[in-house]
């Protein structure tokens, strides 16, 4: 007998529903093969009793939680973030990430005993994890980034994995700077202390960390990063964080390509920055030299050595470039056309207005 259209879409939802509801908890483990694709039928099924039924009762972890990804009762969801008895938290795991109770996952996150019974240290440290990721509370991100979480580990070492993890979400969820200070100078491990310097963004609260910290790895960590700082506020013409960074870096320092603090506010135009570094006494006169090379078809830079010169390297790779060995000063690197004002400045303070080349060509240079 033929089904017109409407029975016919009568038989299709049936079916879905079947599907979902085939490995129901009166029926046997043995049909776990099929989990995979009645969690997969469960994306067509919208009915809330239906969800909550399977999301309740079905006896695979991995059907329930994709029931539970579908759900929208707030009750139902809660629920079953405390109470699903699955040992691996799948199904709790997939609860928590859909709560919205502040109070709630904050129990969760802080490791409240009442909802982590009869499941492993793992396995809720886990879900204290998911819970931290739906967090809002910045004291108690931080309060859980320094938790001193016991180290024994499991033999595979998944305990001290998972706290690292979860520290590390509530750090990364903490923008509060003056919570990212006290985890740097506080937190119980290393790992997090490193962590919370990574976010930590605030120019004067990083100098703070660098200074008081007795964690040689952190000091160096914050040190990288104020240097970064240094230099991309002299090119920006932040004039406040370079005399605030000036207090604890030395005025002639170079970054990676050689150059000085005064050259890159000099490039780029950056007037105040400049008169503050010839006013703190940098040396006007400092070159960074830069070596003759060949650049080769392929972009990449090769340095002659002692017994070869630029151009004999460059001949014996057609289509390479010797690239002239140079010094440059900040003078050197300020145009006279857009920036008068800088080079009349660095002129005053005795800057050399003749670059000499000799010796940085032809492979005869310092290097």
């Amino acid at each position: 007998m033929a089904m017109n259209s409407s029975t016919f879409l009568v038989a299709a939802r049936l079916c879905v529903i079947s599907l979902a509801f085939a490995g129901s908890a009166n029926l046997s483990p043995a049909l776990g093969d099929k989990d995979e694709a009645r969690a997969a039928a469960l994306r067509k099924v919208t009915d809330e009793e239906e969800l909550t039924e399977i999301a309740v009762n079905d006896y695979s972890p991995l059907v329930r939680a994709a029931a539970v990804k579908r759900l929208t009762n707030r009750f139902v969801i809660e629920k079953i973030a405390v109470e699903d008895d699955a040992k691996d938290g799948m199904v709790r795991a997939a609860a928590i990430a859909k709560l919205s109770d502040q109070d709630l996952l904050k129990k969760i996150a802080l490791g409240d005993e009442t909802y982590g019974k009869g499941l492993s240290p793992e396995v809720y440290l886990h879900l204290r994890t998911v819970a931290v990721e739906r967090l809002e509370d910045q004291e108690v991100l931080a309060q859980v980034a320094l938790e001193d979480i016991p180290v024994e580990t499991t033999r595979d070492g998944s305990i001290g994995m998972n706290a690292r993890l979860l520290r590390t979400a509530a750090i990364e969820k903490i923008t509060e700077q003056a919570l990212l200070e006290e985890v740097s100078l506080e937190g119980k491990a290393g790992d997090t202390r490193k962590a919370a310097v990574q976010e930590l963004r605030d120019p004067e609260l990083l100098a703070t960390v660098m200074e008081e910290t007795k964690d040689r790895d952190l000091r160096d960590t914050a040190r990288a990063k104020l240097t970064r700082t240094l230099f991309r506020a002299a090119t920006d013409g932040d004039a406040a964080t370079v005399q605030l960074l000036a207090k604890s870096f030395a005025h002639d320092l170079k970054d990676a390509n050689g150059r000085t603090l005064l050259m890159l506010a000099s490039e780029s135009g950056r007037a105040d920055v400049v008169e503050f570094l010839l006013k703190s006494g940098v040396d006007v006169k400092a070159e960074n030299v830069i070596q003759e090379y060949v650049r080769m078809p392929n972009g990449a830079a090769v340095y002659p050595g002692p017994t070869m010169t630029a151009t004999e390297v460059a001949s014996r790779f057609p289509g390479s470039v010797v690239v002239p060995g140079r010094r440059e000063t900040a003078l050197s690197l300020t145009s006279a056309t857009a920036h008068p004002e800088i080079r009349e400045l660095l002129i005053n303070a005795g800057a050399e207005t003749a670059i000499s080349l000799k010796g940085f060509q032809n492979g005869a240079g310092p290097f």
